[in-house]
């Protein structure tokens, strides 16, 4: 960083590796979480494809591979847009061009709900954010929400400048106490 313990992300493939803390009791509904950081909405470069997606955001399981996240791509029209994943980034159900298409815009004051070892789903947090402004994004993962008392669920809470934008209820969730991780 550039004075007090601050971190500096330049764009250029930089990420922040974020060590895991475990709260007491060691078990994963214990393990909620909040996230919060200031976006800014470079775009792709010239070198890169109109659907490529940033990845802002990962967490990733025990074997690396992502289990859900952030994901920043343009839109269209000098914009951008932000989505929630969960599943592996590799699976092309997530691939930048069906993100696109097929992404859920989430609605405030509602939640939308996945099953993910089902579904590799994307959900639209923000759209049409025009490129080069700063922003500030959110979110809560609580872990012990549940549906029903049996459920294993996990809520997830959006906010995108001080305002809720939506939630998702994964359900059978991927552990919250693995390796997060932010880009830039």
């Amino acid at each position: 960083g550039v004075t007090g313990g601050g971190v500096y992300l330049d764009g250029g493939a930089d990420h922040l590796r974020l060590p895991v803390h475990y709260e007491e009791p060691l078990t994963a509904g214990a393990q909620s979480f909040s996230m919060s950081s200031w976006y800014y909405t470079e775009g792709n470069s010239d070198s890169e494809l109109p659907d490529t997606p940033q990845v802002i955001y990962s967490h990733n399981a025990y074997n690396e591979r992502t289990g859900f996240g952030l994901l920043s791509m343009e839109t269209g029209s000098g914009n951008a847009g932000v989505a929630f994943f969960v599943g592996d980034l590799l699976d092309p159900r997530l691939a930048g061009a069906k993100v696109l298409t097929d992404a859920t815009v989430l609605t405030p004051g509602t939640c939308a709900t996945v099953n993910q070892l089902n579904d590799a789903p994307a959900f639209w947090v923000a759209q049409d954010i025009p490129l080069r402004t700063w922003h500030h994004l959110a979110f809560t993962m609580d872990a012990d929400y549940d549906v029903a008392p049996s459920a294993d669920d996990a809520k997830f809470t959006f906010y995108v400048d001080g305002k809720n934008v939506g939630c998702v209820i994964v359900d059978q969730p991927p552990d919250a106490v693995q390796c997060p991780q932010f880009f830039a």
